[in-house]
């Protein structure tokens, strides 16, 4: 407990600061998000997943042929293809083979497009900015009359975020690179770790689709359009972009908060205060969090050289810090001067979210849609050596659990993956 002389709305007293809730907040924010997995069950909603690297026994020759020969059956009764995306994936020829069979198999399933590198940004931008409020209650704490300290404090601590936007703006490049990567896509090119693997796979894909080249044609046209569709997936939305922009200036606080009331800030103290806290939870954090991301991908194209590069990224975030010292700043200071001027900064602060969530979008891709179904090629299923393809029929799809672990088909809820 710290005890600091402040000045509120004409009020002048003695606060008594703590900072339990920032420094517990942390450690209940990163259980929530190792947590939030299971929060379905929790709802009565319990889907059942098939992971084929789980699913499928790794040791047994005999067990992995029957999982290999089942999951045709099981893409078909699959509600949901998970993709967890990389920029190695449509080089691997065993996932982009179990695609394009769901897409054909299931044409009703639908396709959730995951790019991995989202979900490790957004836990980077967590912590580093949890690390810069524990440094803001930290100063504000020395010195709650002068403004100057606290937010210094804030560019400090944000600059731990530079590193977190240099990656992202790596992994953005990733995602540009994607529509590319799908229309010059060859199968003959695609890796695979057996070359007994490949050769069977060749076979089959001339089996399923007439030639190779017919299946190119899948992959650029109709995996290509699904997933391009689904780009806009990567802009951070509103409850994501709260929880990670807000969730540690809501424990600071409450610090804040149990401070000021504890030391008798009389009620228009405690109304200012409130429209300051309601402004940087609801506006402010997750519009600077969205901001954060959208200048990421809006500037991601890599530059010549690697100190040209790290100074895009450089001014990028200094933009950045910029838009966080004066809103901050300005909010801070209304609130201290007078409710009503904390209501002026309330009503600029929803403004400048409402244009960051509304205006401030990425032009997507517009791929063209995919050939119709009188264009296409007949599906012929590939089964076990000997037995008799039949048009039309299900496929006994084979795919190499260790070369596609990045792959999830989701069921609807109540069923069962059976081998």
């Amino acid at each position: 407990m710290h005890v600091q002389e402040a000045r509120i709305c004409g009020w002048s007293g003695q606060v008594h600061w703590g900072m339990w809730c920032t420094l517990i907040g942390p450690a209940v924010g990163l259980m929530f998000i190792f947590s939030s997995p299971a929060f379905p069950r929790f709802c009565g909603h319990d889907p059942v997943v098939f992971l084929d690297v789980a699913c499928i026994c790794q040791t047994d020759d005999t067990l992995k042929a029957a999982g290999i020969h089942a999951l045709g059956g099981l893409l078909r009764r699959s509600r949901e293809l998970h993709i967890m995306w990389s920029p190695e994936y449509f080089s691997r020829l065993w996932c982009v083979y179990e695609l394009a069979a769901f897409l054909r198999i299931n044409a009703g399933g639908g396709i959730r497009f995951r790019p991995i590198f989202i979900e490790v940004a957004i836990l980077l931008y967590f912590v580093f900015n949890w690390l810069a409020t524990v440094l803001f209650m930290a100063c504000l704490m020395l010195d709650m009359s002068d403004l100057n300290m606290p937010l210094a404090a804030i560019a400090v601590g944000h600059l731990l975020l530079l590193h977190c936007m240099h990656l992202l703006r790596h992994y953005m490049r990733d995602k540009q690179e994607l529509a590319k990567q799908l229309e010059a896509f060859d199968v003959r090119h695609a890796q695979c770790r057996e070359g007994r693997d490949r050769a069977h796979i060749l076979r089959s894909i001339q089996r399923w689709y007439g030639s190779e080249d017919h299946f190119n044609d899948q992959v650029r046209g109709q995996v290509r359009f699904e997933l391009l569709q689904t780009l806009s997936a990567t802009h951070l939305p509103y409850l994501t972009a709260f929880a990670n922009g807000s969730g540690a200036a809501v424990c600071a606080l409450l610090d804040c908060f149990v401070g000021l009331w504890r030391s008798g800030l009389p009620a228009p103290g405690l109304a200012s205060f409130f429209v300051y806290a309601t402004s940087s939870v609801l506006f402010l954090g997750p519009a600077l969090a969205r901001l954060f991301f959208f200048l990421a991908e809006r500037f991601a194209a890599q530059r010549r050289g690697r100190l040209q590069d790290w100074g895009t990224t450089f001014l990028l975030f200094a933009a950045w810090e910029g838009c966080v010292v004066l809103f901050k700043g300005a909010n801070m200071l209304a609130f201290r001067s007078h409710i009503l001027n904390a209501l002026g900064v309330f009503t600029g602060s929803s403004v400048f979210a409402w244009v960051v969530f509304h205006c401030v979008r990425i032009r997507e891709h517009k791929p063209a849609p995919p050939a119709t179904e009188e264009n296409t090629v007949p599906v012929i299923a590939a089964g076990p050596p000997g037995a008799q393809h039949t048009v039309n029929s299900e496929p006994c799809l084979a795919v190499d659990a260790s070369q596609s672990t990045r792959v999830a088909a989701q069921e609807p809820a109540g069923t069962c993956c059976r081998k």
